[in-house]
């Protein structure tokens, strides 16, 4: 398959799951918004979804927390 076709395929399936999601999280890495993320959040708009904003700084506490969870009881962790 030519590399064209794997894109536009992957950007097809990308937009379906946009479509059935009920919200949309934005991780904020340094403050600003790009010109495709702005653009995801105005569909989202669109739609009626809920957009969500998360920073670094709280993902890592996030993450951390989890890890430190699965430290003490690995049976919290299986994905």
């Amino acid at each position: 398959m030519n590399e064209l076709f794997l894109n536009k395929k992957m950007l097809d399936d990308m937009q379906k799951k946009k479509d059935m999601s009920d919200d949309i999280y934005v991780i904020n890495v340094g403050g600003q918004t790009g010109d495709i993320t702005t653009s995801k959040i105005k569909y989202a708009n669109a739609q009626e979804k809920e957009v969500r904003y998360i920073s670094v700084k709280l993902l890592k506490g996030i993450i951390a927390d989890y890890a430190l969870k699965c430290r003490k009881d690995i049976s919290l962790c299986k994905i």
